[in-house]
Protein backbone atom coordinates (compact mmCIF):
# COMPACT_ATOMS: atom_id res chain seq x y z
CA UNK A 1 0.00 0.00 0.00
CA UNK A 2 1.41 3.33 -1.02
CA UNK A 3 0.75 6.48 0.93
CA UNK A 4 1.22 9.98 -0.25
CA UNK A 5 3.36 12.36 1.72
CA UNK A 6 3.30 16.09 1.56
CA UNK A 7 5.29 18.84 3.10
CA UNK A 8 3.31 20.60 5.79
CA UNK A 9 3.21 24.33 5.26
CA UNK A 10 1.45 27.26 6.82
CA UNK A 11 1.75 31.02 6.76
CA UNK A 12 3.90 30.76 9.90
CA UNK A 13 6.34 28.22 8.44
CA UNK A 14 6.55 30.12 5.16
CA UNK A 15 7.33 33.33 7.06
CA UNK A 16 10.07 31.56 9.01
CA UNK A 17 11.58 30.19 5.79
CA UNK A 18 11.54 33.67 4.22
CA UNK A 19 13.15 35.21 7.30
CA UNK A 20 15.86 32.55 7.29
CA UNK A 21 16.61 33.15 3.63
CA UNK A 22 16.80 36.92 4.16
CA UNK A 23 19.14 36.48 7.13
CA UNK A 24 21.38 34.15 5.14
CA UNK A 25 21.43 36.56 2.23
CA UNK A 26 22.31 39.50 4.49
CA UNK A 27 25.03 37.45 6.21
CA UNK A 28 26.65 36.57 2.89
CA UNK A 29 26.51 40.17 1.70
CA UNK A 30 28.02 41.35 4.99
CA UNK A 31 30.96 39.03 4.52
CA UNK A 32 31.49 40.29 0.96
CA UNK A 33 31.36 43.90 2.11
CA UNK A 34 33.99 43.21 4.78
CA UNK A 35 36.16 41.48 2.21
CA UNK A 36 35.86 44.44 -0.17
CA UNK A 37 36.71 46.99 2.51
CA UNK A 38 39.66 44.97 3.75
CA UNK A 39 40.94 44.44 0.20
CA UNK A 40 40.87 48.23 -0.22
CA UNK A 41 43.21 48.49 2.76
CA UNK A 42 40.66 50.17 5.01
CA UNK A 43 40.97 49.90 8.77
CA UNK A 44 37.62 49.12 10.35
CA UNK A 45 36.75 49.81 13.95
CA UNK A 46 35.12 47.06 15.97
CA UNK A 47 31.94 49.15 15.95
CA UNK A 48 31.89 49.40 12.17
CA UNK A 49 32.61 45.70 11.78
CA UNK A 50 29.82 44.87 14.25
CA UNK A 51 27.42 47.22 12.44
CA UNK A 52 28.07 45.41 9.17
CA UNK A 53 27.79 41.93 10.66
CA UNK A 54 24.58 42.64 12.56
CA UNK A 55 22.78 44.36 9.70
CA UNK A 56 19.85 42.16 8.63
CA UNK A 57 18.75 44.41 5.75
CA UNK A 58 20.23 43.21 2.44
CA UNK A 59 19.24 46.48 0.74
CA UNK A 60 21.21 48.51 3.29
CA UNK A 61 24.25 46.33 2.76
CA UNK A 62 23.88 46.81 -1.02
CA UNK A 63 23.90 50.58 -0.47
CA UNK A 64 27.06 50.38 1.62
CA UNK A 65 28.66 48.08 -0.96
CA UNK A 66 27.96 50.50 -3.81
CA UNK A 67 29.42 53.37 -1.80
CA UNK A 68 32.50 51.29 -0.96
CA UNK A 69 33.03 50.50 -4.65
CA UNK A 70 33.23 54.23 -5.33
CA UNK A 71 36.07 54.50 -2.77
CA UNK A 72 34.04 56.89 -0.65
CA UNK A 73 35.43 57.60 2.84
CA UNK A 74 34.08 55.33 5.58
CA UNK A 75 31.99 58.10 7.15
CA UNK A 76 30.24 58.57 3.78
CA UNK A 77 29.77 54.84 3.26
CA UNK A 78 28.00 54.38 6.56
CA UNK A 79 26.44 57.82 6.90
CA UNK A 80 22.72 57.81 6.43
Amino acid sequence: MMTETYEYTSAWTERLKAEGKAEGKAEGKSQLLLLLLESQGRTLTNGTRERILTCADPDQIDTWFARALSNAPLDQIFGE
